[in-house]
C-alpha cells in the first residue's frame, strides 16, 4: 500500500502545485453528545477567501479530494464515514479542465463516534489541497486531537 506521504509527494512533482502557502484554513473541532457514549465530531473549516477545498466525493482526477482519517481505538466505534455540512458547489475547474465539488467559505465535517469508556479522545487528520480559479497549493496536513471526558 502507498503511504500517505507518498501520495503527497506524487500530487506535488507530477502536477506541478505551487509551493508559496500564503494561505491556509482555519480548523477547529468540536464534540457533542447525542446519546450515552454517542458523540458527533465536528470538524470546521473556515475557507479563505477566494479559495476551494474539494470534497470527500470530489473527482480523483482532479484536485486531491479532503481526507479525513480518525485513529484506530479499540475502545471507539467510528459509525458510517464524515457527512460533510455547507454549500457544495459543482463547476469545471480551470486548472485540471474537469467538472469538481468543492466549498468556499465553511464546512462542517461530522463524524458520529460511540465510545466504550469516557475518558479517551479522539484524534486523527485531515489532508487537504486548496485551489483557486488559477493554481492549487500543495496539500496539507492538520493533525486533531479532540478529549472526551
Amino acid at each position: 500500500m502507498v503511504s500517505m506521504s507518498k501520495l503527497l509527494y506524487f500530487f506535488k512533482k507530477l502536477l506541478g502545485f505551487s509551493q508559496d502557502q500564503p494561505v491556509k484554513i482555519n480548523w477547529r473541532f468540536a464534540l457533542k453528545p447525542i446519546a450515552k457514549n454517542v458523540y458527533k465530531v465536528h470538524i470546521t473549516g473556515f475557507i479563505p477567501h477566494e479559495w476551494r477545498l474539494c470534497s470527500q466525493d470530489s473527482n480523483p482526477k482532479g484536485p486531491m479530494p479532503t481526507i479525513i482519517m480518525f485513529n484506530n481505538n479499540e475502545a471507539m466505534e467510528y459509525l458510517g464515514k464524515p457527512v460533510e455540512i455547507g454549500n457544495l458547489r459543482e463547476e469545471v475547474c480551470d486548472v485540471f479542465n474537469i467538472k469538481i465539488k468543492f466549498y468556499t467559505t465553511v464546512v462542517n465535517f461530522v463524524q458520529e463516534v460511540m465510545t466504550m469508556n469516557q475518558n479517551i479522545d479522539v484524534r486523527g487528520r485531515i489532508i487537504y489541497m486548496l485551489c483557486n480559479k488559477k493554481k492549487c497549493l500543495e496539500a496539507r496536513e492538520n493533525k486533531f486531537y479532540i478529549p472526551i471526558n
